[in-house]
C-alpha cells in the first residue's frame, strides 16, 4: 500500500480492533467497590478565570474532602479564592510567575495527607460515589488509575462525535490505562506528587504525561470503570481551538519526546509512523486516496461498529470522516502550535524522567480503610 492516505485509514482501522479484546484485559480494569472510603481528596486545580469551576453544585457533597487549587494570577481569581473560603471551602493559594494546572495541582498536593487523591476538572462531575473507586483502587494497590470520560448531555453535532468519540476511545484505555484524562485521574497522593515533581509542567498533553510518567517509574497503573462527566466543545470552531490545543501536547509527546514512547510500540506506530511520519506525503496523495475512502469508510464504520459493540452509536457512520478530518488538518497546526511554544518558553516540554532504566518509584504501604 504506496498511499499515505490508504495507509492512514488502514492503520486507524487496525487500531480500534484493538477494543475488541478490551474486555479481555480484566487484569488492566478495576472496578468500584460495593462499600466506600473517605480516605481521598478531589482537588479542582483553578487558574485564570473563576468562571471555570462550574462543577461547584455537584462538589458542595464533597465539600469536606474538596481542595480548590487556585492559582492567584488575576485580582479576579484573589476575590473568588476569599469568596470560597467565606463560604467554606478549602483553598490551597498558588502564587508562581508562569501560572498552570500542573503548578496548581502540585502545590496543593503537598497539604493534602489523605492517602489518595482525585484530580477533577472545573467541568466534570460524576453520578457514582467516588469513594467506591477510591477503595478499589486501594484494594488492588493501584498508584495511579484512568477513568472513564463521558461528554455529558451532548447536543449538538460536534458534540455528539465527540461522545461517541470518547466513548470507543475509554474502551481503548482497558488497553492502555496509562492514557490518562485531565478531567478525572485517581492516584495515591504521594505516586502523583512523584510524578508532578518530575513533569515538564506544559501545559499541552499534561495530562498523558502524567501516566507516561508513571510507566517510567514502574508504577502500577489501572483503569477504574468509574464514570465521570464533562462539558465538551459545542461548536466547529471551539472544537478546532480545543483540537490544535491537544495536537501541539501529542506533537510534543510524540516528537520532542521520541524516545520515552519505545515503551509503548503500539501506539508508537501509530502516533510516530502514520500520524506524524507521513504528515508530509498525506496532503500529496489526498485526490487518488480517496478514490478508495468510500470503501474504507464503510470498512471502518463496520470494524468501530464491531469493536465497540456495547457502547454502539448511530454518529459512528460520521467517524470516518471526523476521524480521518483530523488527521489530515489538526497535526499541523499541532507542530505549528508546539514551535510557538518552545520560542515562547524556550522549553522543549522534555519529560523530566530517563527514558531507559529509570529507578522504580518505591511507594509508601497503604493501609485499607
Amino acid at each position: 500500500m504506496d498511499n499515505p492516505i490508504l495507509l492512514v485509514a488502514a492503520g486507524c482501522i487496525l487500531l480500534d480492533c484493538q477494543n475488541i479484546v478490551a474486555p479481555l484485559r480484566k487484569r488492566n480494569v478495576i472496578h468500584p467497590t460495593a462499600d466506600t472510603t473517605h480516605d481521598y481528596t478531589i482537588v479542582v486545580p483553578l487558574y485564570g478565570s473563576p468562571d471555570y469551576f462550574r462543577n461547584e453544585e455537584y462538589l458542595r457533597q464533597y465539600k469536606s474532602n474538596t481542595l480548590l487549587a487556585c492559582s492567584l494570577n488575576t485580582p479576579a481569581m484573589v476575590e473568588f479564592a476569599d469568596k470560597m473560603e467565606r463560604e467554606g471551602w478549602s483553598v490551597c493559594r498558588v502564587v508562581e510567575d508562569r501560572p498552570s494546572v500542573v503548578g496548581a495541582l502540585r502545590e496543593a498536593l503537598r497539604h493534602i495527607t489523605t492517602t489518595y487523591t482525585i484530580r477533577l476538572d472545573g467541568d466534570t462531575r460524576s453520578e457514582e460515589d467516588p469513594g467506591r473507586a477510591v477503595k478499589a483502587a486501594m484494594q488492588d494497590g493501584a498508584d495511579l488509575c484512568s477513568v472513564k470520560v463521558q461528554v455529558d448531555n451532548p447536543q449538538t453535532i460536534v458534540e455528539h462525535l465527540q461522545a461517541t468519540e470518547y466513548a470507543i476511545s475509554m474502551r481503548g484505555r482497558h488497553n492502555a490505562p496509562w492514557l490518562t484524562s485531565g478531567a478525572c485521574i485517581i492516584a495515591k497522593t504521594d505516586a502523583m506528587l512523584h510524578i508532578l515533581d518530575h513533569h515538564s509542567l506544559w501545559l499541552p498533553g499534561e495530562d498523558m504525561e502524567v501516566g507516561r510518567i508513571a510507566k517510567a517509574f514502574k508504577m502500577r497503573v489501572r483503569h477504574i470503570d468509574f464514570h465521570v462527566w464533562t462539558e465538551a466543545p459545542a461548536t466547529l470552531r471551539a472544537l478546532v481551538n480545543q483540537r490544535k490545543m491537544w495536537w501541539c501536547g501529542s506533537a510534543r509527546l510524540c516528537l520532542a519526546n521520541f524516545d520515552q514512547n519505545f515503551r509503548y510500540p503500539v501506539w508508537m506506530v501509530y502516533n510516530l509512523g502514520l500520524i506524524w511520519m507521513l504528515l508530509a506525503m498525506k496532503w500529496s496523495s489526498v485526490g487518488s486516496g480517496f478514490v478508495a475512502l468510500p470503501l474504507l469508510a464503510l470498512l471502518y464504520t463496520f470494524i468501530t461498529l464491531l469493536s465497540n459493540w456495547q457502547v454502539r452509536s448511530k454518529w459512528m457512520i460520521l467517524l470516518p470522516y471526523y476521524s480521518l478530518s483530523q488527521v489530515l488538518v489538526m497535526p499541523l497546526l499541532g507542530v505549528v502550535g508546539y514551535v510557538t511554544m518552545v520560542v515562547s518558553l524556550r522549553n522543549f516540554g522534555r519529560f523530566r524522567v530517563r527514558p531507559f532504566r529509570q529507578k522504580k518509584w518505591e511507594p509508601r504501604e497503604v493501609l485499607v480503610s
